[in-house]
Parts: structure tokens; C-alpha cells; sequence
């Protein structure tokens, strides 16, 4: 009986030594994790040798529990990735940084090197961008920000949003309009009829449906991703991807089932669950080349529907006869093109709509 309660003992030691809720970083998953996170992600840039770094250890892992569920915490360490280090300007150990916004923003945490020091500075970085509902007048801007798309309102006892509540208002922002309601707005809470505090409810201008959950995060996620119509989860770090052969131009033929066809009538309902890539080129081989190489480079993803358009589609961005790559965003009605049809343009405009630095194009 001894030896059994030892070894279970050891086992929840040996648990505790190694599970940790920071996320170990390297070149491979870099990009994929912090660069594509639309939350805050907290990176310290450490050495296994340097004494600071070993004080900082714990500090640091209670930082990622507290946050845990909320926003990223990540480690790279740099005498085995020295490359990735020089690369964000890191001179000493431990440096502490703070990307936000999928890398557009890198700040220099400067502040103490305790726990609750770092979650209060990674708690600040998240964007507000949940609607505060006080009265008819915020009610009505609410319901007027991009009325397409389904709208949220959590009425709580609270002034001031939660800490996951923020972050999945960030999380969900091109999916989900969030508004907060405080008990004290009493016009509102009667209007909805609320009398629990928290309360979640789907609303629309003219009706509203009370969802399960609020009362707990697993509660709160469920239900949005559910209205949200997909998980969104930022999963443990991948193995390292092995170098794939990039597909020549002698696969000039389409990848069946992989490019789906549109019209001007149907492309609306083709794209409405996606970013859509259109490839509007001459039915050339080159073309058809070009297009089948940007296809195998992005299809991975999960990001893009990649759409074959037809003649009548070409309209409705303006196109004339000129070949190129657009970008088509239905439900905020917008687009982006490249210059031309070449697998380099196409490549740059991606990972730049990706990465959330383009200049889309209403219509």
C-alpha cells in the first residue's frame, strides 16, 4: 500500500515538475503562434546559464497560469536559437517582450519581474473593443456596427468588462460584435427583462435569445464559438514542418476539388463563411500554372477559399480584362488585389492580408 501511494506520489511530482503553461518558442513556431495572434503575446528571450533568468523562472510560469485560458505566454530560448533572438534586438537575459496586434506592435516590458506584475501589464495590452451599453443612445451604436454580423451583449454586475471576456472580444472581433451591460443601467436591464446577473444574450434589434454559459469561461467560450460558427484556439507548438517540394510549372492543371466555381450571383454565399482568393487570369497555361502554385502554397492554411470565377464576376471589382489575384472579404464587402497575376504579388498580398497590413477596397 506504501509502495502504491509512493508511486502515485511521484508521479503527480514528476506532472508538476514538467507541465507548464509556457508555450516554448522557436523558429518554427514563432510566426505560426505569436505573429498570428490577435491577442497579447508575452515572449521572454532567456539563457538556461543566466541567474536572472533562473529567478525569473517561477515568476514567470505563475505569470502563464494566471493567464492561462486569457492571452499567450511563451520562452525562447536563445543559446538555442540565437538566430531568433538577434532577430527582436535582444543584448541581455532575461529580455521580456510584448507583441501584440499579430507582431505589428513589439514593446519592451520594463516593469518588475513578478507575476502579478506581468499579468496586470499583459491584462492592460488587451484592445478594448467591446461596445459599452449604458443607454438607448450606445443600444442603437451598437446595433449600428457592422449590422451583418451577430451581436452579443453580457449584462453583469460589474462596470468594467472580465479580464476573458476582453480577450474573447478581441479573439472573436471579425466574427462577434461584444457589448457590456452593467446592472446599474437599469433602462437596458429592463428593456432585455434581465435578472440574473451575469446574463449572456444574442441580440438584434428586434428579438434576443438568452445563451447558457455566462457563469463560467468554458460556459462563455462554448456559446461564442458557437455563434461564432468555429472554434478558435491557439493550439500547443507543432513539430517542425520538413521542407516541402514546391509544385512546377508543369502541374499546370487545377487540383480537383480544391477551386471552387462562382458567379456574380453566387459569390456572395460561396465566400460568406471565409476569405475568398479569386484568380482572374487569361485561361493561359501560365496562368493556370501560377494560380495551381499559389493554391498548394495557401490550401494548408485553412485561412482561404480559393474561388474560380466566372466571366461575370469581373465587374464587381472593376477589372476590365487585366489578370490578377483578389482578395474578396464578403462580409465586410471589400477587396484587395495584386498588380498582376504572378505567384510572387499573389504571395505578398497573402501574408499581408494575413498579417493584417493592407488597404482593402470597399464596395
Amino acid at each position: 500500500m506504501r509502495f502504491f501511494i509512493f508511486l502515485v506520489t511521484g508521479i503527480a511530482m514528476a506532472f508538476a515538475a514538467t507541465h507548464s503553461d509556457v508555450v516554448d518558442l522557436d523558429p518554427w513556431n514563432f510566426d505560426k503562434l505569436v505573429l498570428t495572434s490577435e491577442l497579447p503575446y508575452m515572449v521572454e528571450f532567456y539563457a538556461p546559464w543566466c541567474g536572472h533568468c533562473k529567478k525569473l523562472a517561477p515568476e514567470w510560469e505563475k505569470a502563464a497560469t494566471n493567464l492561462k485560458d486569457i492571452l499567450p505566454v511563451g520562452r525562447v530560448d536563445c543559446t538555442a536559437h540565437g538566430n531568433l533572438c538577434n532577430k527582436y534586438g535582444v543584448k541581455g537575459y532575461p529580455t521580456i517582450k510584448c507583441f501584440s496586434e499579430k507582431g505589428k506592435n513589439v514593446f519592451d516590458y520594463q516593469q518588475e519581474r513578478e507575476a502579478a506584475a506581468v499579468v496586470r501589464y499583459a491584462l492592460g495590452a488587451i484592445r478594448a473593443v467591446i461596445f459599452d451599453v449604458k443607454n438607448d443612445k450606445n443600444l442603437q451604436t451598437f446595433f449600428d456596427a457592422q449590422p451583418s454580423l451577430p451581436h452579443v451583449l453580457l449584462f453583469t454586475s460589474k462596470d468594467k468588462p472580465t479580464p476573458l471576456y476582453k480577450a474573447l472580444a478581441v479573439t472573436y472581433q471579425e466574427k462577434i460584435i461584444f457589448g457590456l451591460v452593467p446592472e446599474s443601467a437599469k433602462t437596458i436591464v429592463a428593456n432585455f427583462g434581465v435578472k440574473t446577473f451575469p446574463s449572456l444574450l444574442k441580440v438584434s434589434p428586434t428579438e434576443h435569445t438568452v445563451l447558457e454559459g455566462a457563469n463560467s469561461a468554458e460556459g462563455l467560450r462554448a456559446a461564442l464559438s458557437q455563434i461564432a460558427g468555429s472554434v478558435i484556439v491557439e493550439s500547443a507548438p507543432e513539430e517542425p514542418k520538413k521542407e516541402q517540394q514546391q509544385p512546377t510549372k508543369k502541374a499546370a492543371k487545377k487540383v480537383e476539388g480544391e477551386w471552387v466555381k462562382a458567379t456574380a450571383a453566387t459569390l456572395d454565399t460561396t465566400c460568406e463563411s471565409q476569405l475568398c482568393i479569386l484568380a482572374f487570369g487569361n485561361g493561359g497555361e501560365a496562368d493556370k500554372a501560377v494560380e495551381t502554385n499559389v493554391l498548394e502554397s495557401y490550401k494548408r492554411d485553412g485561412k482561404f477559399k480559393f474561388v474560380e470565377p466566372s466571366s461575370d464576376v469581373r465587374a464587381k471589382f472593376s477589372l476590365g480584362s487585366e489578370s490578377v489575384f483578389v482578395v474578396y472579404n464578403a462580409r465586410r464587402n471589400r477587396y484587395v488585389k495584386t498588380d498582376g497575376l504572378t505567384e510572387a504579388a499573389a504571395k505578398a498580398l497573402i501574408d499581408r492580408v494575413v498579417g493584417g497590413d493592407v488597404k482593402w477596397t470597399n464596395l
